[in-house]
């Protein structure tokens, strides 16, 4: 893989104050993949796939706490394949190209007021225009098109909401924060409003004790391509499918947490997310393959209580550990295989910092972290252990550091199974191969970094 990126970001403070500010992010890649199975399904596979980002932000800050910004972003992920090859003795050979084109335009104002008797408010409007013209073609080895994987949109979504929030504050030891958002979504197929409510208490008595309660609530939007109708071929054997009737899931999340002593933290915890989407399989009944795809749920719950505590021995270890018991509970009735299922999991993290030589600068650091019996949708997820551990060294100004890092020493892999309804398939995911790095760093005087503005990509892509 290769990747090559540009980012400029100049601005300049106006003379009756406020600021105006240009970002441009621009990526520019290849990727190549070659993959070969010999047992069950015989197949080669040869793909390359090229992406062309552009981002360009304009942001402007009046003085008195006016908020203007403008974004045009455009995006092109042209891409081939060459499958070769078959499974049970059926020929499963086919190519394909795509291109995805999308151009996306983003306007956003908000304005914030700090009145008397410790009043604020905040408020603001957002719209985001999308525009989609994709298309993909599938064909067997002689150039007959096959119909499933062909496909073509041409379409416009858009997003517009407008905010409202108040804060109060009462005196050093108690706060409140409300707001509300409404938010229109349209595409072709879709038309909705949804509501989306804020709200956070924060209590302090004293310096040891500190409770808060807080409403929070979005939406998750699918990415672009998962909305086409067509079926790819990543296999002789997976099929990953298009859903076009795919829409966002509106996310609700409860939380009450208690601090004690600025040294643990107990919380509580409640997730609600309605219409809920994910990738899942299923194998057809009337032929050999798994099909991919993401569809709707009626919802996702979770249920839980987390508990963290920080520690020191001497002054040579310091660290947290944290403790995390769920109930989840998923349900789809518009699943191909309906499911209604819930488990309670367990999950285990820490960071501990060992000071091997204190006054050398040499530590050592180490991250362990355990999931046990957890599920999704279909999927039931193993045991899951993954460690990283960092051997850093600074010297005694500050200015030079040196990290020697290994990421998931254990080679971690998560195991799912899907035996829901009579079905069977099994899949182990890497999330990170083991890796190492090391990193050397010299720091010039008090430099710091100026925090980047990041592109949001996370409906971009095949």
């Amino acid at each position: 893989m290769v990747a090559h990126n540009l980012y400029l970001s100049p601005s300049i403070d106006l003379k009756k104050g406020g600021s105006l500010g240009l970002t441009y992010t621009g990526n520019w890649g290849n990727e190549h993949s070659r993959n070969n199975s010999t047992e069950g399904e015989m197949y080669t596979q040869n793909g390359v796939m090229h992406t062309y980002l552009n981002n360009l932000d304009a942001q402007y800050t009046a003085p008195f706490g006016l908020r203007l910004g403008a974004s045009v972003l455009t995006y092109k992920c042209p891409q081939e394949q060459e499958l070769q090859g078959g499974i049970a003795g059926e020929d499963k050979s086919r190519n394909s190209e795509s291109h995805q084109d999308i151009k996306k335009y983003l306007f956003t104002a908000g304005q914030e007021h700090k009145l008397k008797h410790s009043w604020g408010v905040n408020y603001g409007a957002k719209v985001q225009l999308t525009r989609q013209a994709s298309w993909q073609e599938t064909f067997l080895p002689d150039g007959t098109p096959v119909e499933a994987g062909n496909a073509r949109v041409d379409y416009t979504e858009r997003i517009g909401s407008g905010y409202l929030s108040l804060s109060k504050g009462f005196g050093e030891k108690l706060s409140l924060e409300a707001g509300l958002e409404l938010e229109k979504f349209h595409t072709p197929t879709v038309s909705d409003w949804q509501a989306y409510p804020t709200f956070n208490l924060l209590w302090s008595p004293s310096v040891s004790h500190l409770l808060s309660l807080s409403l929070g609530s979005d939406s998750d939007y699918p990415s672009y391509w998962d909305m086409m109708s067509s079926v790819y071929y990543s296999s002789v054997y997976t099929e990953i499918w298009g859903n076009p009737d795919l829409t966002p899931s509106h996310n609700y999340s409860l939380n009450l947490t208690y601090r004690l002593r600025q040294r643990y933290v107990f919380t509580l915890f409640a997730d609600f997310q309605n219409d809920y989407f994910i990738q899942l399989p299923y194998q057809p009944a009337e032929r050999m393959a798994v099909v991919m795809q993401y569809t709707n749920w009626d919802y996702s719950r979770q249920l839980g209580a987390q508990a963290t505590a920080q520690f020191s021995l001497g002054k040579w270890l310091t660290g947290n550990a944290s403790a995390t018991a769920m109930y989840r509970h998923d349900k789809s009735d518009d699943f191909a295989v309906p499911f209604d299922r819930s488990a309670l999991t367990t999950i285990l993290s820490a960071t501990l910092n060992c000071k091997l030589l204190p006054k050398q600068g040499l530590s050592l650091i180490i991250n362990p972290f355990a999931q046990f019996n957890a599920l999704q949708g279909v999927y039931d997820i193993g045991t899951y252990f993954r460690l990283n551990a960092s051997l850093r060294w600074q010297s005694s100004k500050g200015h030079w550091a040196v990290s020697a890092a290994c990421r998931n020493i254990t080679n971690a892999r998560i195991r799912t199974s899907d035996t829901w309804a009579g079905q069977n398939f099994k899949m182990d995911v890497w999330q990170n191969w083991r890796s190492f790095a090391l990193t050397l760093t010299y720091t010039l005087g008090k430099y710091q970094e100026r925090q980047r503005k990041v592109v949001d990509t996370s409906r971009l892509g095949h």
